[in-house]
Parts: C-alpha cells; structure tokens; sequence
C-alpha cells in the first residue's frame, strides 16, 4: 500500500470529514472554534484598518495593522487545520503557524519600540532580532519543525520537530524584552510618548492571551483550553486602537 491509499485508507477508517469553502467542516467538533477563530477577527481587523487608514503613512498606524493582519492569518490558518482533513495541507499550514507565532512576537517588538520611543532599534538590535529569527525561516521546510503526520490517531495532527520549541523560546524572550524596554522607557519619562506606556502594556495582554492559547494547547495537547483566551485579543486591540487615537500618538 502506498502513501496516498493508506491517507486514503485512514481517511475512511476515521471518517474525516470533507471542508466546505475552506473552513467549515464536521471536523470542527466544537461551535466555539468558529467563535474564537472568527469573531476576534471580525472585530479587530476593521479597526485596525481604521487606525491605519487615518494616517497610513505613519510607522506606528503600520506595524499595528501589520500585528494584526498576522494575527488575522495565524486564526485563518489555526482555523483550517479544525477543518480539512487532508494530511498534507495540515502539515503545510502547521508549518506556516510556526513560522507565524515568532514574526507576530517581532512585530510586537517593533511596535512597542515605536511607540515609547519613536523611534526603530538600532543597527544590532535589528541584527540579534533577525539572526534569532533566521533558523526558523531557513529550517522550516525540514524535519525540524515539522516530523511526520500522526498516522496513530484519528486526531488529524502532526509531530513537531525541536524547532517548534525554539520558536517557544523566542516567544518568552521578546516578552521579556519588551518588559525590560517598558521598565527602562518608565525610568527615562522624558523618551516615553505619550500613550506608549498604555500601547505596550496592551500588547503585552495581547501577547499574553496569544501565548495562552498556542503554548499550552501544545504543551497540554489539549487544544481547545486555548480558545477562550483568544476572546480578549479584540478588548486588547480597541483599547490600544483607543489609545492610539486619543492620546495622538501619531
């Protein structure tokens, strides 16, 4: 038996659902994935079109659209791996979340950096940020991040090589930073804009909810604990869309 029958073969025996239109299937088990993958969406991208559309110019109206676009296709891609039933299309997306997860911590970085110093990092900061950032582009279509298909159960996942613990790793640490980049912005008052201390410490809830969803799921290999975090991500998103706005950070 070759590959594409026993795929074929598991696919009956587990009777994996087909998806319709992408993302709706009978393999979403649970209403409350489409809630917690769909409505934060739907309610932070618009306004974070909004922020950038005021000003689109402006470095900071930018990297916040920029943030949440990638949260928007970090839920579109989480998403379609409740749906399809394909093993290799879930190994491709699973691929991509992990490439994802760092590059939405990245961002956060930067936009934290905007808006309490506005300003960018310098020269070797940029250079640390992209050497830690390089392995999981460059080992991504390895084994490194992504073993084999779980052909073991009928739980349509995958097994994650060691660089998906790396990524972890890079998650803790630029939370860490932007902690310790608050801290040191708190002690210089006269370099904090105004409003940067209310942006980062919403982005760090935004990081927070992020992190409790993905890092748990995986650690706990229960999945579905994740999704009630990802509720807040919009409440965190219009407050900062809020204080963008109000405080003229622009």
């Amino acid at each position: 038996m070759n590959r594409a029958e026993l795929v074929s073969a598991y696919t009956e025996f587990c009777e994996w659902a087909p998806a319709n239109f992408w993302f709706f299937s009978e393999n979403v088990f649970d209403p409350l994935i489409y809630y917690s993958h769909l409505v934060p969406v739907l309610l932070s991208l618009p306004l974070a079109l909004a922020v950038f559309l005021r000003e689109p110019r402006n470095r900071l109206n930018q990297l916040f659209f920029a943030l949440v676009a990638l949260f928007t296709a970090w839920a579109a891609f989480d998403l379609l791996l409740w749906a399809r039933p394909e093993p290799g299309l879930i190994m491709f997306f699973w691929s991509l979340l992990i490439l994802l997860e760092p590059l939405i911590y990245f961002t956060a970085f930067l936009f934290c950096y905007r808006a309490l110093f506005n300003g960018w990092p310098n020269t070797s900061t940029m250079v640390v940020l992209t050497a830690v950032f390089a392995p999981i582009a460059l080992l991504l279509p390895t084994n490194y991040a992504i073993d084999s298909f779980n052909l073991t159960n009928c739980w349509r996942e995958v097994t994650e090589g060691p660089l998906v613990f790396y990524g972890y790793i890079l998650q803790i640490s630029v939370t860490a930073a932007i902690i310790a980049m608050l801290v040191i912005a708190a002690r210089s008052a006269s370099v904090v804009r105004k409003g940067g201390t209310q942006i980062t410490l919403g982005v760090l809830g935004f990081l927070l909810l992020f992190s409790l969803g993905n890092t748990l799921g995986s650690l706990l290999e229960d999945w579905t604990i994740g999704q009630y975090g990802l509720f807040g991500m919009p409440v965190l998103v219009a407050v900062i869309a809020y204080v963008i706005s109000t405080f003229q950070t622009f």
